[in-house]
């Protein structure tokens, strides 16, 4: 029989890694709707219920890979992001699983600005995914192994990348400078 978990070792395990990070956004989302400002839908995975156990805890599993964490319309354009955590100074790229790269690269792909929020101990990033993909597609080749790409993005390319930051108490309220990050790359379509 598996022992129980406390509370500290719960909130280090792998499924609840990142969950500050989701509960910030989730509250930032709040304020958007309630103001008004965005549409924002959050994406949970789907579980699979196999039976409940003598306490009443449910015991499952995930049904299927998710779709990216949040969905968000503001100003007639649609957001589409992933949340991700590092404990690191840097980002792994091996955190972003392969359906989710597919997932913002169709969306992306779809004219939507998909993107990654990205926490580390140093801060909160925004880091739009038309550069990220670059990345993380030498590294699924493994042109790292050659010396030509990274296994992760360091601090400063975080930095480097990203539309916007955060410190990392700072609440992530991403929406006006993204938008404002858009609104060149709109105007330059529109023009013929």
């Amino acid at each position: 029989m598996a022992r129980k978990l406390t509370g500290a070792e719960l909130s280090r395990s792998q499924s609840n890694r990142g969950k500050d990070l989701e509960q910030a956004i989730d509250a930032v989302h709040y304020l958007y709707r309630s103001e008004g400002l965005a549409y924002p839908i959050r994406n949970h995975p789907e579980i699979r219920i196999q039976r409940r156990d003598r306490k009443g805890a449910i015991v499952g599993y995930l049904k299927a890979k998710a779709e990216p964490d949040y969905i968000v319309v503001a100003n007639g354009t649609a957001l589409i992001f992933d949340a991700k955590r590092s404990s690191k100074r840097n980002f792994p790229l091996q955190n972003i699983h392969p359906h989710q790269a597919d997932a913002l690269s169709r969306a992306d792909g779809a004219g939507a600005f998909a993107f990654l929020l990205i926490q580390t101990p140093d801060g909160r990033y925004v880091g739009p995914w038309g550069e990220i993909v670059v990345k993380y597609r030498r590294w699924v080749r493994k042109d790292f192994k050659r010396g030509t790409g990274a296994t992760a993005l360091s601090a400063v390319e975080l930095a480097e990348l990203s539309i916007v930051s955060f410190r990392r108490r700072e609440s992530p309220d991403y929406l006006d400078a993204v938008l404002d990050a858009l609104s060149p790359l709109q105007c330059s379509q529109e023009e013929p």
